[in-house]
């Protein structure tokens, strides 16, 4: 006999029926208790009656305990054994070898979804994985993790209807009252209480049937029943468990941060091994326990609650009882069904069905159909939430596809925001009007810059640059700006050649974010000259030109502040007139600059 009351002799017997070597079997079964198969002896091995088990026993695995470890649900499955030595296809043992797992000890660490995850293996392969597996634990013993006063029966496992209900005189009356009256009217079979009450219906009845309409669980339960709320029921469940049974479920499968094998192994005495055995039974027991009776109608009535996705606050605020605490475990009830029942998942204040990974991947296909091409979703048109009518579902909306990753702002959210391009297209067609590089970068919710984005839109068809600073999307048809020089020379290709600066000046001024001395200088200089006010391009000057080196003295005499022009010149005009016609604006303001301080 250990220190926990259990003769090893009596608790490590092989197992002789399929619940004993899989005690999960009961509560993840979807099978009536008629044909509890489970508790048949297990046939002998070879026959076509233990193959057909043991792939249903595969199938109840994939389908209820995708969140459990391999340990977990194969409790005896022997430790350090080799895979290479278990009957493995070819198929199923490349799987393993390729990601270095070569022991049961290995194996038995990894949840069962994370398996059905992996690159490029089927559901066919981990089935034929699990059903090896559950060959091979059939062969060891396993120890017994229920109390020394507990039988772990079935017809034992709830007390609420220890006691029948006292009923009130004045309910037993009620409903005669109600029931005679329907017999008198020649509806002897019709609900007490379906319909609406009719018109003509006397005053008595409607009094009854007000009276068993206010009827509350108080008003039926005997004050002890009363006390037997969610958290009670899984605490008497759980007092059917040994004191280690509990703290290896307290510490490992309800907890924040798990406690290892090993130092559970430590802390109680015995090997990791057989650890692993007790937290597998332990939670298995647990798991029966909310597969029938009320607990399972809680468990349900959750499940049925939170249909996809909804917050945990107003799932509690639905289900009180949901956030009692239960004391054997110091966890929330919540915490305890949903560790326990894996058809749904609560984590990060969510719940989802059935895990956080397929609830996201839902919405993100979800998201892909009710958004426009460029990735931007009204929240309002968004139906991803379950929540109570008197809540903001919008709020609530933008509130999960933050927690998924999403752009998301008041009103929409943002699906495609992996690149700059993509991210900068969505804004664009929120704002429905050019912005400049910066405006754009000032919007987004990761730090870019504007050189970045700016390299990103010269070189992506769906934007267009419209303006000297600022961006379009190109299905808009926005005219492309290409600089000041392209809009000059179509501008005197509309004007017949020679426009007037003035009208020039004001409609690219007006037109484009660029000052009037930007455009004076452009039009003053090549392929542009400036002329008594008129602009025309330089190769239309029927002006005698002066030869190169006529040109390069003059050039040369104008920049060495030499040329004579004052003594010739009594006027800055004439001065400037006598300069050949092709000299740069820059040189006439530094003969102008010379002319005065000449004549200072």
């Amino acid at each position: 006999m250990d220190d926990f009351g259990h003769d090893p002799q009596v608790d490590d017997l092989p197992p002789l029926i399929w619940l004993d070597a899989f005690p999960w079997l009961r509560g993840a079964s979807t099978d009536d208790n008629a044909n509890a198969w489970w508790e048949v002896p297990i046939a002998v091995s070879g026959s076509v009656e233990r193959v057909v088990k043991l792939e249903r026993i595969a199938e109840l695995a994939i389908e209820r305990l995708s969140q459990w470890t391999i340990g977990q649900i194969f409790p005896g499955l022997p430790p350090s054994f080799p895979l290479t030595a278990l009957r493995l296809p070819v198929r199923a043992g490349n799987v393993l070898a390729r990601r270095g797992i070569s022991t049961t000890d290995e194996l038995s660490l990894l949840v069962l979804d994370e398996i059905m995850d992996w690159r490029n293996v089927g559901i066919g392969t981990v089935s034929t994985i699990l059903q090896v597996l559950a060959e091979c634990s059939m062969s060891i013993s396993t120890t017994s993790v229920m109390a020394e006063n507990s039988t772990g029966r079935q017809e034992d496992r709830y007390v609420e209807h220890a006691h029948p209900p006292v009923l009130s005189s004045g309910l037993i009356a009620s409903v005669r009252e109600i029931a005679m009256w329907q017999t008198a009217i020649g509806l002897p079979a019709a609900p007490l209480l379906g319909d609406k009450i009719p018109a003509g219906v006397p005053p008595e009845i409607r009094s009854a049937r007000g009276y068993l309409e206010a009827l509350s669980a108080k008003d039926v339960l005997q004050e002890s029943e009363l006390e037997l709320d969610a958290a009670a029921l899984l605490d008497n469940e759980l007092g059917k468990l040994d004191s280690r049974a509990v703290g290896i479920l307290q510490k490992r499968v309800f907890a924040d941060k798990p406690a290892t094998l090993d130092e559970l192994g430590i802390e109680y005495g015995f090997t990791r091994e057989r650890a692993r055995q007790i937290e597998g039974k332990a939670r298995a027991a647990m798991l029966d326990a909310i597969s029938s009776g009320t607990l399972h109608m809680v468990a349900n009535a959750a499940r049925a609650l939170i249909g996809t996705i909804r917050p945990l606050t107003d799932l509690v605020r639905l289900m009180p009882a949901l956030n009692g605490t239960v004391q054997a475990v110091n966890q929330p009830v919540w915490r305890v069904i949903d560790r326990l029942d894996d058809a749904y998942q609560i984590t990060e204040g969510w719940c989802v069905v059935p895990t956080l990974t397929a609830a996201r991947e839902w919405t993100a296909a979800q998201l892909q159909e009710r958004t426009d091409y460029h990735g931007v979703g009204r929240l309002e048109e968004l139906d991803l939430i379950e929540c109570s009518p008197d809540l903001n579902q919008s709020e609530l909306t933008a509130e999960w596809l933050r927690s998924c990753g999403y752009i998301v702002d008041d009103t929409t959210v943002l699906t495609r925001t992996a690149s700059v391009g993509d991210y900068a297209a969505a804004i664009l067609f929120l704002r429905g009007s050019p912005m400049t590089a910066d405006e754009i970068i000032e919007c987004f919710a990761v730090k870019r810059t504007a050189g970045s984005l700016k390299n990103a839109m010269t070189n992506d068809e769906r934007f267009e640059r419209v303006d000297r600073k600022e961006w379009a999307l190109a299905e808009w048809g926005m005219e492309a700006y290409a600089g000041i020089r392209s809009v000059i020379r179509k501008e005197l290709a509309k004007a017949g050649g020679a426009i007037s600066i003035n009208r020039l000046v004001e409609h690219i001024t007006g037109k484009y974010s660029v000052s009037s001395s930007s455009v004076m200088a452009y039009a003053s200089t090549p392929p542009f000259e400036l002329r008594g006010g008129m602009v025309k391009s330089a190769g239309m000057s029927r002006e005698t030109r002066k030869p190169p080196r006529v040109h390069r003295a003059c050039i040369d005499a104008v920049m060495n502040g030499s040329i004579a022009f004052a003594l010739t010149t009594t006027t800055y005009e004439a001065a400037v007139q006598s300069l050949p016609s092709r000299l740069p604006q820059f040189l006439v303001w530094r003969t102008a600059t010379n002319y005065s301080s000449h004549r200072s």
